[in-house]
């Protein structure tokens, strides 16, 4: 099985809750990506595919 990509887009910054704003991960998150096993960064990604849904929503709401 293959290891699993960074979402990181190179447009770092964080906003007030420590969340990047250009990947969405949290610091923790980011700080623990190098290593996590291949489960836990999927776990990441699924909380941040479930943020950027969210945000998309409260924009087309």
């Amino acid at each position: 099985m293959s290891e699993v990509s960074s979402p990181c887009i190179r447009e770092c910054a964080l906003d007030e809750d420590k969340i990047c704003r250009g990947c969405r991960r949290s610091i923790e998150e980011i700080m623990q990506w190098s290593r996590a096993g291949n489960e836990q960064k999927r776990q990441i990604l699924a909380r941040v595919a479930a943020s950027r849904a969210q945000e998309a929503s409260a924009i087309v709401g």
